[in-house]
Parts: C-alpha cells; structure tokens; sequence
C-alpha cells in the first residue's frame, strides 16, 4: 500500500483554486508538517491511524481515497 496524499492534494488545490502548502494542510488537519512531508517524499512512509483519520476527514475522503495498492 502507498499513500495517494498527492493527487488528493491537487484535488483539493484545483476544487479550491489555490495552492496549498503543507503548514496549510498541517494546520487544517492536525497532522504535523513533517508527517505530511514525509507522506509526500515517500508513498509507503507508515502513518498512524490517528493521522490517518485527521487527513480523511481533512480531504473529506475515504481511507481507500487515501491509500492505494501497489502493484
């Protein structure tokens, strides 16, 4: 499994059509800037549930959303 934080990113970038930074994103969901960082700079980083949750409910996705598996 990896993470999909990027797409959901750039989702939520062009449905609010501005670019989000990572302190924007820290801020609104509560999970720490470096998480996100690390999330970004490696898709198979391991990611708490509790953050887990704070980016579902940040992206208003689901965790399948979130998460992808690799082939």
């Amino acid at each position: 499994m990896k993470n999909n934080l990027f797409r959901l990113i750039k989702k939520r970038e062009l449905s609010l059509n501005k670019t989000l930074k990572r302190s924007d994103i820290a801020e609104g969901s509560g999970v720490s800037r470096y998480t996100i960082w690390r999330m970004l700079s490696n898709p198979n980083h391991p990611v708490s549930a509790r953050n887990i949750d704070r980016l579902c409910q940040y992206f208003n996705c689901s965790v399948s959303d979130l998460f992808i598996e690799e082939d």
